[in-house]
């Protein structure tokens, strides 16, 4: 009992007037308030508050760091297959399946070698076996239609800038009806660009 009002009476004198619940204004004495804030920053109460801050803070930074480098592995995949005109989906949207598709089956390659990814694939694997959700993967086919749009604006820009440099440009338009005689039509975009001094035909 001693030792306890030893500590809660050691808890009160550390306490500072400035964190109490009702705040240093409710005591009607703001015109001593500069003489407390060099006892409030001594005080237990703050440096609790900046150390949790500081933490938090940490906290953040490690989290957006491990996010920023999944999505841009997650975005060079999406642009390997894109280039490529590969299929991404499969029947199934789970891990270690046969028929996962492209896009699964390329990021389970890579987390061989790669520590971050295979971090992340671990976790979805351990979720989808026991059943769970997990709130934010970035893996589902969802997120890949929301992507490749992003990723496709991003080529589209890059060619118009390089049409924009080139000296000589030509559309060429085609049409081809499919298998259920809808015309297909495509715009071929051709354009003569300088690289390394030298002229390359691009399209």
């Amino acid at each position: 009992m001693i030792q306890m009002g030893l500590r809660l009476e050691s808890n009160l004198s550390s306490r500072s007037v400035l964190a109490s619940p009702g705040g240093y204004a409710a005591t009607g004495k703001r015109r001593k308030l500069c003489n407390r804030i060099p006892e409030h920053e001594r005080s237990n109460v703050h440096r609790e508050c900046y150390l949790g801050k500081l933490t938090l803070e940490n906290l953040i930074k490690l989290h957006l760091t491990k996010w920023s480098n999944i999505l841009k592995r997650i975005l060079d995949v999406i642009l390997f297959l894109g280039e490529r005109g590969l299929a991404f989906r499969g029947s199934s949207q789970r891990f270690g399946d046969v028929d996962n598709g492209n896009f699964l089956n390329l990021i389970e390659l890579l987390s061989h070698w790669d520590s971050i990814l295979k971090e992340h694939v671990l976790s979805v694997e351990e979720s989808q076996r026991k059943g769970k959700r997990l709130q934010v993967h970035y893996l589902s086919a969802d997120t890949q239609n929301e992507f490749i749009p992003e990723c496709s604006d991003l080529v589209q820009q890059h060619i118009l800038q390089e049409r924009r440099s080139a000296k000589y440009f030509a559309i060429m338009v085609n049409a081809t009806p499919d298998s259920s005689y809808t015309e297909q039509t495509t715009f071929i975009l051709r354009y003569v660009i300088l690289k390394d001094s030298q002229y390359e035909i691009v399209e």
